[in-house]
């Protein structure tokens, strides 16, 4: 988690965060995209819109999830009624949160992320895990306004038989299927988008040029 982290508040400027997530083959490979349209879109009390040229998604909870940051390295917390910040620890071979000693500091960060889990529903196989930035204290001045997409498994045909891309969409130039947690269309001044075709040998290869590489884990990790 700490390496996302980073690559969210990356505050180096290492990485380019894309316009929207490349076309084609996608497989155990991470991708920073913008995340603007979706911050807008909480603001306004409507739920988030992920979307991909992969197909139909059958989603998940989208849990809230705090993490602390300082010299120590990353470690998850989570913040009790009285405003202490626990961390999760055994006793007696039982997990239990118990109060982190000591409390986080000014030199520390703390960082509330949120992630959505879902499964591609004509192969459940193959998974996506979408992770943004809530808030970060003190962090930067503005919360960052990207997200970073997970595609973990091997790519499914239309068959779900895992060898080659998707067809099974309708097709129209230039615009993307929207794979969301809210039915296409909730909100009055968007229209539903449509499907982007990927047509070519160089496009297949387009997604695998631009992203980043993750380890094998499990999916809910």
């Amino acid at each position: 988690m700490e390496e996302i982290i980073q690559i969210l508040l990356d505050e180096t400027k290492h990485y380019k965060a894309l316009a929207s997530v490349p076309l084609g083959r996608k497989e155990d490979v991470g991708y920073l995209v913008s995340d603007e349209r979706n911050m807008e879109r909480r603001v306004r009390g409507q739920r988030s819109r992920f979307q991909d040229d992969v197909g139909k998604w059958r989603y998940s909870l989208s849990p809230k999830l705090t993490y602390v940051m300082d010299q120590s390295g990353v470690r998850r917390v989570m913040k009790s009624d009285p405003g202490v910040y626990c961390v999760r620890s055994q006793v007696d071979g039982i997990q239990v949160w118990l109060p982190m000693t000591p409390q986080p500091s000014d030199e520390s960060t703390v960082v509330e992320l949120q992630r959505n889990y879902s499964t591609l529903a004509r192969d459940s196989s193959y998974k996506r895990k979408v992770t943004w930035i809530n808030a970060c204290y003190p962090g930067p001045a503005l919360t960052p306004a990207v997200a970073w997409y997970e595609y973990m498994g091997r790519w499914p045909d239309a068959s779900g038989r895992g060898n080659a891309p998707t067809t099974e969409q309708p097709r129209a130039g230039g615009r993307r299927v929207p794979t969301e947690t809210a039915p296409a269309g909730d909100d009055p001044d968007e229209a539903p988008l449509e499907a982007m075709e990927v047509s070519s040998e160089s496009a297949l290869s387009d997604a695998a040029e631009v992203g980043i590489p993750i380890p094998h884990r499990p999916a809910n990790g």
